[in-house]
């Protein structure tokens, strides 16, 4: 199953490395303690989060969920429900090009390092990059093709040269980037992929339940703070658009994948998702509680039973979330 942290920091046996503002420079890393900052509830979030709680309208830092050992748990678990929605931890058609000799692939926003290390494993030969802002990726797990980058992506350029990965994977930044940061971040990651290389991106559509809901509609009063703060909740459908629209790409594709919340009991994977995709909004509920607590919604007493409420009603309504991976060839290569 997922991979288990302990509370206190361990020797870390994967290369981490901190990239400064300017990206000039890279230097040794470890978690400090002004790396991180504490909620009203307890929860670990990073320094330059922004708590949904708080007004980002000034800040590129819109990243609202906690980077604890909870929230690391419930990307593992995630990351499992992707994998099992969609058959495997990608879509475009790169495992040729990772089984080549030299092979470079990153992981771009890559949270507990889960996906980075998959794919170190499936692809021994390959070089992995896992590049994110919080140095939480575990050390007790030893894969020497997997290195880990301490950095903030929205600080570009990115701290890479031109043409230089065979693929770049990136998803769940939805409620971490700006609406117009998006075609801007995208135009950098073509910048660093070889030709011939590939790009792929994944999130999710809005998830909130439409029309009246028993319980206060805590997914949506969510989404609504991140628009209110720049994000782009739809940002799922606007992907292809986005990497098509660069001259530099090519074999442009999408691939979405409906989660009903409500399937019908003989479908046994559809069923096994939904409880999946339950347990996740329960952790992603549970991590920005005490933001929405602070803006109103209900009571600290009253907050875990209203998210156990909220999810019950969610999993009883048919109701289906939909997944979107988009992914593109750059231009050129021994494919031309």
């Amino acid at each position: 199953m997922g991979i288990c942290y302990s509370s206190k920091p361990k020797p870390r046996d994967v290369p981490i490395v901190s990239v400064q503002k300017q990206h000039d420079t890279l230097e040794p890393a470890r978690p400090r303690a002004d790396s991180f900052k504490y909620d009203a509830s307890g929860r670990r979030l990073h320094a330059d989060c922004t708590p949904l709680s708080e007004d980002a309208v000034a800040s590129d830092k819109l990243y609202v969920l906690p980077n604890d050992d909870e929230e690391m748990e419930r990307l593992h678990m995630q990351h499992y429900i992707v994998r099992l929605l969609f058959g495997g931890n990608y879509s475009a058609p790169v495992t040729k090009r990772l089984e080549a000799p030299g092979a470079k692939a990153l992981d771009l926003g890559c949270g507990s390092g889960i996906w980075a290390f998959e794919t170190a494993t499936d692809f021994p030969q390959a070089e992995v990059t896992g590049f994110d802002i919080s140095p939480v990726q575990p050390g007790t797990v030893k894969r020497k093709n997997a290195n880990f980058i301490v950095g903030d992506l929205t600080y570009l350029p990115l701290p890479f040269e031109d043409e230089n990965f065979d693929f770049v994977y990136m998803r769940f930044l939805i409620t971490g980037l700006r609406k117009e940061f998006w075609p801007v971040l995208i135009k950098e990651i073509i910048r660093i992929v070889k030709p011939g290389g590939y790009i792929e991106l994944m999130e999710f559509a809005n998830p909130a339940m439409q029309g009246p809901t028993k319980v206060p509609n805590l997914v949506a009063f969510m989404a609504q703070g991140v628009m209110a703060r720049g994000g782009d909740p739809d940002i799922s459908r606007k992907l292809k658009d986005y990497l098509a629209s660069s001259p530099e790409t090519t074999e442009v594709n999408e691939v979405t994948k409906p989660l009903p919340t409500c399937p019908h009991p003989s479908d046994t994977k559809a069923v096994r998702l939904a409880r999946m995709y339950g347990d996740d909004v329960t952790g992603v509920l549970m991590g920005v509680g005490a933001a929405l607590i602070a803006k109103g919604v209900c009571t600290e007493e009253q907050y875990p039973g209203l998210v156990r409420a909220h999810v019950e009603e969610m999993l009883a309504t048919d109701h289906t979330v939909y997944w979107t991976r988009a992914f593109a060839r750059k231009h050129g290569g021994l494919e031309e």
